[in-house]
């Protein structure tokens, strides 16, 4: 994802003498992996682990690209979903992805609103319908991209930056 903070992860590594272990890991946390995103809306919430992203902190750095789940959680059809992350500084966007049967589903992107310093908030964009959201954040310690499903209640704003139509 980023060669940059890989590198410098993997100086912090060497400069700290690899002093952190798999046993210094608290609450069964993967040592150079970044917290979980809390998603909620309407009662329901989800902490979805990130499968692609890279990340530094002070004692360690690492960076994982994975591939979205199969089967995405899903945060069933709130007006709004909240987005938390224990780290100031992020700012999070997301494409979300028609599901459909199509061979070519609409993509729709989006920015998210900041609502204080840890949270964000996801409107819903489009027409309303079931979307496979994949959320991208970046912030001082790195970057990350979680997924879930979201049947969106209303139909929302169709932003200029969309793709899809395979034509």
């Amino acid at each position: 994802m980023r060669v940059g903070r890989l590198l410098a992860a993997a100086a912090l590594l060497v400069a700290a003498g690899c002093a952190a272990t798999p046993d210094d890991a608290e609450d069964g946390d993967v040592l150079g992996e970044p917290p979980t995103v809390v998603v909620a809306g309407d009662g329901t919430e989800l902490a979805l682990q990130a499968w692609a992203w890279c990340w530094t902190d002070a004692t360690s750095g690492g960076c994982a690209d994975g591939a979205p789940p199969d089967h995405p959680a899903s945060i069933g059809s709130p007006d709004a979903v909240e987005i938390t992350f224990p780290h100031e500084g992020w700012w999070f966007r997301a494409t979300l992805v028609e599901s459909t049967t199509d061979d070519c589903p609409r993509h729709i992107l989006t920015n998210l609103s900041r609502e204080t310093a840890t949270t964000h908030r996801l409107e819903p964009v489009g027409p309303a319908g079931t979307w496979t959201v994949e959320l991208v954040g970046d912030g001082p310690e790195g970057d990350l991209v979680v997924t879930f499903l979201w049947d969106t209640p209303v139909d929302g704003p169709v932003p200029a930056e969309q793709t899809g139509g395979c034509g």
